[in-house]
């Protein structure tokens, strides 16, 4: 739900600012679901406005995470957002922008033994892509479900 409620607030444009782009006003929130090699994989998509590599950079460049004349890749910039604490969020809102989620969210997909993967294009939309083995390790297995939502 985490996710879901980013792409509303961070990634979706207004309608009118949609329609300057040439965008339909309406946003779409895809989600999908499929096997793939064994494992599941989990997409989260949003024609909105994708992520903003130079806010992002500049962002993790201001809390040291990325020394200044260092030129990281698309990959590398875009998984800055799942850091403890990373926000380039400009206002904070009852849904997202306090910088805790996003990190909480790559941790249980690891403890899932799982990955994240990020595509972006600027002005088009954003996918998460989250890649999960079938078969879950024995201590994941006991938890209750509640507690991996």
């Amino acid at each position: 739900m985490h996710m879901v409620r980013n792409a509303i607030d961070h990634g979706i444009e207004a309608p009118e600012a949609r329609r300057a782009a040439g965008k339909n006003p309406a946003a779409k929130v895809l989600l999908r679901a499929f096997p793939q090699a064994g494992h599941i994989c989990i997409q989260i998509s949003d024609d909105g406005r994708g992520l903003n590599k130079g806010k992002i950079l500049a962002k993790a460049q201001q809390k040291g995470l990325i020394p200044a004349p260092h030129h990281p890749s698309d990959n590398e910039i875009f998984n800055l957002i799942l850091e403890p604490g990373f926000s380039t969020a400009d206002r904070v809102t009852h849904i997202s922008g306090r910088g805790v989620g996003m990190d909480v969210v790559r941790k249980k997909v690891q403890q899932l033994r799982g990955r994240i993967d990020i595509q972006s294009i600027e002005g088009q939309g954003t996918t998460f892509i989250l890649t999960l083995p079938i078969t879950w390790p024995e201590a994941v297995n006991a938890q209750p479900m509640t507690e991996l939502a």
